[in-house]
């Protein structure tokens, strides 16, 4: 999936990244140390590239990001993966 990051908002539980479409895509606070110095409030008006499961949820089209491997972009948004064997999504 692709798409224009419009905004980012955070809740309780997670990060969301907002795109055209009614399409958000949701990163869990406990994967937040895959994302090395993230910055997503600079994603704001990046084209990025997901992959992953697609769910709806009242309306709304969703994907969850769990890992900055689940994702391609235009720009560089994330360094890679900084714990190695460790990650349990590298052991797939």
């Amino acid at each position: 999936m692709r798409g224009v990051v419009a905004r980012v908002g955070q809740s309780q539980c997670c990060i969301w990244l907002d795109s055209e479409g009614n399409v958000a895509l949701r990163i869990d606070r406990e994967d937040l140390d895959y994302f090395v110095r993230q910055n997503f409030y600079a994603l704001q008006g990046k084209q990025i590239m997901v992959h992953g499961w697609l769910y709806t949820y009242s309306g709304e089209v969703r994907t969850q990001i769990p890992h900055p491997a689940a994702r391609e972009a235009s720009t560089l948004l994330a360094r890679s993966c900084s714990c190695g064997a460790q990650c349990r999504l590298a052991r797939r």
